[in-house]
């Protein structure tokens, strides 16, 4: 697939989610305005919360909440500007064999004690905010663990899932983070919108809409017409 601009689709997403981890938030708005430009904001907002997960799941816990209510420059700053964290990363490369020796005596008042010993391991865990602990109990609950813990309203195969909610859970008690919009940013974006070329060129309108033409015919080739298809016996 090609963008508005022709810059190849998983090319503006590479670009996009290492600005993202750079803390580059110029060049985030660039490659966030591209995608909006190519009507793919369903697979921008996609995007964003693949970087959410494993850039800023710890850091931002509110923003995965906050999302439906922000625009989605100002959501994609958000990623960009705030501090990072490889929590995700660093639990899913861990994933211990043996159970993580991390808890201490605490407890909560309302323990139940009528509860498998695994079950009451992640309870504690969740308690004491241990991420490792708790989704090394949570993945070999599984299904269970969604007893204990709130899980996060994304389409995410279960392990992912179940460890990222995990973290989500232990990391509930995290500073807030909702910067304004930058106006060096803002300023940028007015001045790509004025460029000529954009949105309300027609020449550029139609460029885009022969490359799109062109990647649905890679994908589904149309039949030859008619009157290619002839029998050459009846040539005299």
């Amino acid at each position: 697939m090609f963008t508005r601009h022709f810059y190849r689709f998983d090319e503006v997403r590479a670009a996009l989610l290492y600005s993202i981890m750079k803390g580059r938030a110029l060049e985030t708005a660039f490659w966030t305005q591209e995608l909006l430009d190519s009507n793919y904001t369903s697979q921008l907002w996609t995007i964003l919360t693949e970087a959410w997960l494993w850039f800023s799941l710890a850091t931002d816990v509110h923003w995965i909440t906050d999302r439906e209510g922000l625009d989605v420059h100002l959501a994609a700053y958000r990623l960009a500007s705030g501090p990072k964290d490889n929590s995700l990363w660093a639990v899913l490369c861990i994933n211990p064999v043996e159970m993580p020796d991390t808890l201490c005596a605490l407890q909560p008042k309302t323990m139940p004690f009528t509860k498998p010993c695994l079950e009451k391991y992640l309870h504690i865990a969740l308690y004491q905010k241990k991420g490792l602990a708790a989704s090394w109990a949570a993945l070999r609950l599984g299904d269970d663990a969604a007893k204990q813990v709130t899980m996060l309203p994304l389409a995410l195969p279960q392990p992912l899932l179940i460890c990222a909610s995990v973290l989500w859970a232990c990391s509930s008690g995290s500073p807030e983070f909702r910067p304004s919009m930058n106006q060096e940013i803002v300023s940028h974006l007015a001045k790509w919108a004025a460029l000529k070329g954009r949105r309300s060129d027609d020449s550029m309108k139609s460029l885009w809409s022969a490359s799109m033409d062109l990647q649905r015919e890679a994908v589904c080739p149309r039949k030859p017409p008619p009157w290619r298809s002839f029998d050459r016996s009846t040539i005299c």
